[in-house]
């Protein structure tokens, strides 16, 4: 997606040697980004980068073995010390480029293919993390079990996964915020301004990953600096646009083919792959939608219920704090799950099914018996060898003030409350 470059686009002829110092080690730090992108499909971090990280860790931190099993989590050990290879790497490669080029003018065109493939890979990243927002799958909203979490007890990444979920519409604006700048940067006349909001949008997200504990600090700090070095060349122009009121001249640009059609060609194979890129994710969002967004099965018994009286063998519990294994509220969100809270503060999820026919719940090779009326649920059989006995009402969810509070142009007062 570059558009066609006019015979006034021009670049400097040649380079002042501290610029071509620093792009050599450039190319070579962003290359190695580049490739490490395309790991997982031609197996490069088998048979190059889990070596040389092993190696590493054995020789210089003392550690036998760095697992690289995927956790979920970005900062792992075997990240941190991936990216001090990386740095190794491009110290070395980079050394070595600028002795054995040192006689090279410039790298307009080189620099034009990085800063493409660049903005390529941003933008794909870009749209993949604003796309699962837009679809509502990073931040999906509170489950019954968070509502009747506190605060204290949460991480600060719950926290922040919590409070991002409780508004859709604040996720999907989150999530826009991300596909517009990925889809800017795919063209070369809208690539600063998607470099730009990149930036921006990039910088948040690293802050609250850093202050909110989010394992993906290395990460956005890496998108966060593909940005910045886009932005790099256009720096004199955007200082004077907005500081220095003076006015800005074209950008100097090197065109990636030497003809038109040729261009034409490639804005066409990439326009391609972006529509197949979204079509592809927004798809497989979709079924993950149905699987555990928004739109998944729920149980069949749905609802959260409080404990109104618990019989075990023939004995009344009272809903003392210090008695173990007495419910105090049961919760029916998820098809195959039961979600048990205790008096005593413990929270216990089991494996369930729910069998709407027979009115059963079998927990692995117990089973209850149930009865369900607008009112009362009560529950009857034989659970871990006690038998029990258990009443219970419905607690409408719609009553936490996370639920009903809902929106408001008008407001007298802030309502900043806690509601018990």
């Amino acid at each position: 997606m570059h558009p066609s470059v006019t015979p006034t686009d021009t670049a400097p002829a040649t380079w002042s040697n501290p610029r071509k110092i620093l792009f050599r080690f450039a190319l070579v730090f962003f290359g190695l980004i580049l490739l490490s992108g395309l790991g997982g499909i031609v197996g490069m971090n088998t048979w190059f980068w889990d070596p040389l990280v092993n190696w590493t860790g054995r020789h210089l931190l003392g550690y036998e073995y760095i697992s690289n099993s995927p956790s979920g989590s970005g900062d792992r050990l075997y990240d941190w010390v991936w990216h001090a290879v990386l740095l190794i790497l491009t110290l070395i490669g980079g050394t070595l480029f600028n002795l054995l080029d040192y006689r090279r003018a410039q790298y307009h065109l080189l620099r034009g293919w990085l800063h493409a493939l660049l903005a390529v890979y941003l933008s794909f990243v870009m749209l993949t993390y604003g796309l699962v927002k837009v679809f509502q799958l990073q931040f999906i909203s509170p489950t019954l079990s968070q509502l009747f979490e506190t605060y204290g007890q949460s991480s600060p990444m719950r926290l922040l996964w919590t409070f991002m979920g409780a508004s859709r519409p604040y996720t999907v604006f989150a999530g826009l915020c991300e596909v517009i700048p990925g889809l800017l940067l795919l063209f070369r006349r809208t690539r600063m301004l998607g470099a730009l909001m990149s930036a921006g949008v990039m910088l948040n997200v690293f802050a609250l990953n850093v202050f909110y504990d989010v394992p993906v600090k290395l990460f956005s700090f890496q998108l966060l600096f593909i940005s910045c070095y886009l932005l790099a060349p256009e720096l004199p122009r955007l200082v004077n646009f907005f500081l220095l009121n003076r006015a800005v001249e074209p950008a100097a640009v090197t065109p990636l083919l030497p003809s038109r059609t040729g261009r034409r060609i490639l804005a066409g194979v990439l326009t391609l792959l972006v529509i197949i890129f979204v079509g592809v994710m927004s798809n497989g969002f979709l079924r993950s939608q149905r699987q555990y967004g928004h739109l998944r099965e729920k149980s069949p018994l749905y609802g959260a219920y409080t404990v109104e009286t618990f019989v075990r063998n023939g004995d009344s519990i009272p809903p003392l704090t210090n008695i173990e294994d007495r419910w105090q509220t049961l919760l029916f969100d998820f098809p195959t799950e039961v979600y048990c809270l205790h008096t005593n503060g413990r929270r216990e999820r089991l494996v369930a099914e729910i069998d709407t026919t027979a009115f059963q719940i079998k927990i692995g090779e117990d089973s209850l018996q149930y009865r369900r009326s607008a009112e009362m649920l009560t529950l009857e059989g034989v659970l871990r060898g006690d038998s029990l006995s258990v009443r219970l009402s419905p607690f409408d969810d719609r009553r936490f003030l996370l639920r009903n509070r809902g929106f408001h142009w008008v407001n007298e007062v802030p309502y900043n409350e806690y509601s018990e």
